[in-house]
């Protein structure tokens, strides 16, 4: 049966995103980024196999073993049904960053970015955390997702999966200036910045990388919104028009 959000999807990535080694799941990609000249990549935490009682879900962690997983919460977000307070309020407060919330704000949204979770492995309860090798993992999956989608802006949902950060680094990709941003704490959180160096083209190219405070809890995302009109003036002008 076709989904919804197969109009605001862009699939033409997916084989390729297949040779990305340790990705398990397919980052959403709107319609619009492919040919835009600002290409937001947004990057949640991780997914969570845990039911409304935020108990073990087996059916839920069959479930995400689904290539198209994120993508399919992605269109329960746009079709304003997510379940779960804390999942919503993650996408509530991200999306409230960027855009005032309509129907009509949120599939524009969802057409011009690029997003998916950087913990590849799914957690078996809402206590669960990252491991170094995810993190590890994770940042080798980022590179994948980079040289694939070429991103112009990277922005990371949370700061506590920066360990392990050099397993980015490799021929095509580098990571430098990786660091708190000590003058802008914003919201009791310091964000972390970088900058990626994709070598891949006869010029290099360079990729703001922010990290900022989780999305579902105590977010102020008035304060976030204006740090990153000062981060990444490019991605805030784009996301506003």
């Amino acid at each position: 049966m076709k989904e919804n959000y197969f109009d605001l999807c862009d699939r033409q990535y997916d084989a390729t995103l297949d040779q990305v080694e340790g990705l398990a799941r397919y980052p959403w990609v709107g319609s619009k980024f492919a040919n835009s000249d600002c290409r937001p990549l947004l990057i949640g935490d991780s997914h969570y196999a845990i039911d409304d009682n935020k108990n073990f879900s087996q059916e839920a962690y069959e479930e995400f073993k689904d290539k198209d997983s994120t993508r399919r919460i992605v269109d329960t977000v746009i079709k304003n049904k997510c379940k779960g307070e804390s999942t919503w309020k993650m996408y509530e407060g991200l999306l409230s960053t960027f855009i005032e919330m309509s129907p009509e704000n949120t599939k524009a949204f969802w057409s011009k970015v690029a997003f998916y979770n950087f913990i590849q492995k799914v957690m078996k309860s809402i206590d669960e955390k990252p491991t170094d090798d995810d993190k590890r993992n994770g940042w080798r999956c980022l590179a994948g997702v980079i040289k694939v989608l070429k991103p112009t802006s990277i922005l990371i949902i949370g700061v506590r999966n920066d360990g392990g950060s050099n397993s980015i680094n490799d021929d095509e990709i580098k990571l430098e200036d990786f660091k708190d941003d000590m003058e802008h704490k914003v919201n009791n959180c310091v964000p972390r910045i970088g900058k990626i160096i994709l070598k891949s083209h006869s010029t290099p190219r360079t990729i703001p990388l922010t990290l900022i405070k989780h999305t579902s809890q105590r977010y102020s995302h008035n304060l976030w919104k204006d740090y990153l009109r000062i981060r990444d003036p490019q991605l805030m002008d784009y996301m506003s028009k």
